[in-house]
């Protein structure tokens, strides 16, 4: 006996393939290419075949949220519900870049569509870097793959056996950033010698850090000692 789907009648065998399509497209997954109107004997519906887009709008806005935004992806890193006395109420947003971590404000109108882009982060290993670019290990399949070295973030402080975290867009399979821990521990390998006394406050001096990196460390620090860095402001934090 045929069953009706949306206006649309399909035989009772085609039903397998077609429901769980159905509860997905019921649950926000769009196909773009559209269910079949009237398939045939010959012509079975496969369901793998189908390209997604899961749209959302403002109501669905949380932070971390990553969004296909002015041709790229943009996570949510915070957003404020505006209801003005006049005119329609509107999302106050700070986006960041996912591929160069660029921060820009924008403004969303409340109810606003947008294409949520689905970013996996992956723990990798740093292997070693040449004229080709960065290569990395997964951690648990022990895959390799070449990154470009724009797109590490906080590179100067990643030593050759460090983890670091890669983001893959999943609907080109493609790396997108590399992150790496907001702290780190690093042997200092080149500085000037320090001083029993020297703890005068505020008193610094450049060293150099295993990873190449080079930041100010206090006057007491001395080579072969492991400090903690910040990686984000690329700073001393204390020695280990």
């Amino acid at each position: 006996m045929p069953t009706r789907i949306h206006g649309t009648f399909y035989p009772s065998r085609d039903l397998r393939p077609i429901l769980p399509v159905y509860v997905e497209f019921c649950a926000g997954l769009v196909p773009t290419a559209g269910l079949r109107d009237s398939p045939s004997d010959s012509d079975p519906i496969d369901s793998n075949s189908l390209d997604y887009k899961y749209m959302a709008d403002t109501s669905d806005f949380r932070n971390g949220l990553t969004m296909l935004w002015n041709n790229d992806l943009w996570a949510i890193v915070s957003f404020q519900h505006v209801k003005p006395g006049k005119g329609g109420a509107f999302v106050r947003t700070k986006l960041k870049n996912v591929r160069n971590g660029k921060v820009v404000d924008n403004t969303f109108r409340s109810g606003e569509k947008i294409e949520v882009a689905r970013v996996e982060r992956h723990p990798y290993q740093f292997l070693y870097e040449d004229d080709l670019g960065m290569h990395f290990m997964h951690m648990e399949t022990y895959e390799q793959t070449q990154i470009e070295p724009d797109l590490v973030t906080g590179r100067d402080f990643l030593k050759e056996g460090a983890s670091a975290d890669v983001l893959i867009y999943t609907d080109t399979n493609e790396p997108v950033r590399v992150e790496v821990p907001k702290h780190v521990e690093l042997k200092v390998v080149v500085t000037d010698p320090g001083f029993k006394g020297d703890t005068v406050q505020g008193g610094t001096k450049p060293a150099t850090l295993e990873s190449g990196a080079v930041i100010n460390v206090p006057l007491f620090v001395n080579e072969d000692d492991v400090i903690r860095v910040d990686t984000e402001a690329g700073s001393y934090i204390t020695r280990v």
